[in-house]
């Protein structure tokens, strides 16, 4: 995978963040603090209208913030070394004990 040094967000982003009560900087954090990453498949998805569209693949970047919470965020694949933030939440325990396992791996 493409190093990702910069990370970008805009207003639907901060919104569906702070629904999970975390922030861009919580994004930051996660990033600096040497994540493990796993491609996250394209999957369709049912829409609101009940139409169907086809989500992109993105990246599952799994790590803890400064205050040893351990996160997901999902990102778009880096482009020129940036990724745009889509959502992220409390890492769940099967993500938890997939984070752990590969770093006691590294």
């Amino acid at each position: 995978m493409k190093r990702i040094i910069e990370l970008s967000a805009n207003e639907t982003t901060e919104e569906e963040l702070h629904r999970h009560g975390l922030t861009l900087e919580h994004a930051y954090q996660v990033l600096e603090e040497h994540p493990a990453f796993w491609p996250q498949k394209p999957t369709d998805e049912v829409l609101p209208d009940g139409s169907i569209r086809r989500r992109p693949e993105r990246i599952q970047m799994i790590g803890p913030d400064r205050s040893g919470r351990l996160l997901t965020i999902i990102i778009e694949p880096p482009v020129d070394g940036a990724s745009h933030v889509i959502t992220g939440w409390d890492a769940s325990k099967a993500q938890r004990d997939r984070y752990q396992k590969t770093k006691r791996g590294a």
